[in-house]
């Protein structure tokens, strides 16, 4: 959390990814109120479940 605050305040960040899942085991969108915050595992399986439905049309 202290990068992260670090980075939106320096470099005025606007998001970031929780790359690694054991991080949402502690971390989330809650803890951070002014940027939006990415679950890299369901930004993976949308991904994923679109090309799915993709291939099914």
């Amino acid at each position: 959390m202290t990068i992260i605050n670090k980075m939106v305040q320096k470099d005025h960040l606007d998001g970031a990814v929780l790359g690694c899942t054991e991080l949402l085991l502690i971390l989330g969108q809650e803890d951070f109120k002014n940027i939006q915050v990415f679950d890299i595992a369901q930004v993976q399986i949308k991904a994923a479940v679109d090309q799915l439905l993709k291939k099914l049309k």
